[in-house]
């Protein structure tokens, strides 16, 4: 009997958030409230060589604190300043939307959406995004894995990831506010034997059995955009993803493909905000 997935997609369209768009560059609420609808191209999850489009509705909520700042990114804790380094908390999630009629997938439990939690220590290179400058950043984010299983949360192993990160708060004089980033991805190895290992029960003729190890997992650059325009909120994002070169994930029978690409647009409505 196939379970109830409301609970999940209900947390799967709340990490949506962690996909879409930017604030605007003019003067910016302490905190904003609204409604969205956003149309997106994803993956199964990665290595997939399926992917579907989805139109969804989404929340949208940006909190602008001192200390505590929820936006695009997830929920960032500051933890520590200076005027060039950041220590940061933070917790953001992933999307696995449609795993259960994956054709790599067939027979195996279906994917459930991810959260991860963990420090980002945050060294500016280039300019100062707190005054509303443009700034390049080098990031090193360590993060744990948490998976919504049984009305539960189980633990999936661990992440880090490095990378260089570029935001434009009016790009071009545009209004636009930009954000870029290229990184490297690692995982230990109960991570990546969450989406890559085969047990043995679930092996076939086609699909052997496997066991993924953990280490370097790819490259990922993401270029996401936003604009306030009265009430409404336009954004969207670009994201490029290879797994060439990582060989923990490369030989697992669920890797099907080593590039892809996607993307999403999104539109939303802001009925309250502070002022």
């Amino acid at each position: 009997m196939r379970r109830d997935r409301g609970p999940l997609r209900g947390l799967r369209l709340a990490c949506l958030l962690a996909l879409l768009g930017a604030a605007n560059a003019s003067a910016q609420p302490f905190w904003e409230a609204g409604v969205g609808l956003s149309a997106v191209r994803l993956p199964d999850y990665r290595g997939s060589d399926e992917a579907h489009g989805y139109l969804l509705p989404f929340p949208y909520f940006v909190y602008r604190g001192e200390r505590l700042r929820v936006d695009r990114g997830g929920v960032v804790a500051r933890l520590f300043d200076s005027e060039r380094v950041e220590l940061d908390a933070s917790f953001t999630g992933n999307i696995s939307l449609r795993s259960g009629g994956n054709r790599a997938r067939a027979g195996m439990p279906e994917l459930d959406p991810l959260g991860e939690i963990g420090p980002e220590l945050v060294v500016r290179l280039v300019g100062d995004r707190r005054k509303r400058e443009s700034e390049l950043s080098f990031r090193l984010a360590a993060r744990a894995a948490f998976a919504l299983e049984g009305g539960g949360l189980s633990h999936k192993g661990w992440t880090a990831s490095p990378y260089l990160a570029l935001h434009l708060p009016d790009a071009w004089g545009s209004g636009l506010d930009v954000n870029a980033s290229l990184g490297l991805l690692y995982g230990d190895s109960r991570h990546h034997d969450y989406f890559y290992s085969v047990a043995p029960r679930f092996a076939t003729a086609t699909r052997p059995a496997y066991e993924a190890p953990g280490g370097y997992a790819g490259i990922q650059s993401q270029l996401s955009f936003g604009r306030r325009y009265g009430n409404f909120w336009f954004g969207g994002f670009l994201r490029m993803d290879s797994l060439h070169g990582a060989s923990a994930l490369e030989d697992s029978p669920l890797v099907r493909s080593r590039s892809y690409l996607a993307g999403g647009f999104g539109v939303a409505w802001i009925f309250a905000g502070s002022r």
